[in-house]
């Protein structure tokens, strides 16, 4: 897989578990009537990330 490819993989992955953030914490917004921030999204996201994902996020 070369580097181009690698990062459209990443992007997708991290479009693909931004928009289950999104569907989540709207859930939980709708149940609870709590009010929730973007960066409620962005941290979301970052928690269920698995370790040693960062490293991806690295230039080579």
């Amino acid at each position: 897989m070369g580097v181009t490819q690698s990062y459209e993989a990443l992007a997708c992955d991290l479009v693909s578990r931004t928009a289950d953030a999104i569907a989540r914490i709207s859930h939980v917004a709708t149940d609870t009537g709590v009010t929730l921030k973007i960066d409620n999204v962005f941290d979301t996201v970052e928690l269920a990330l698995p370790l040693g994902y960062r490293r991806h996020l690295q230039a080579p």
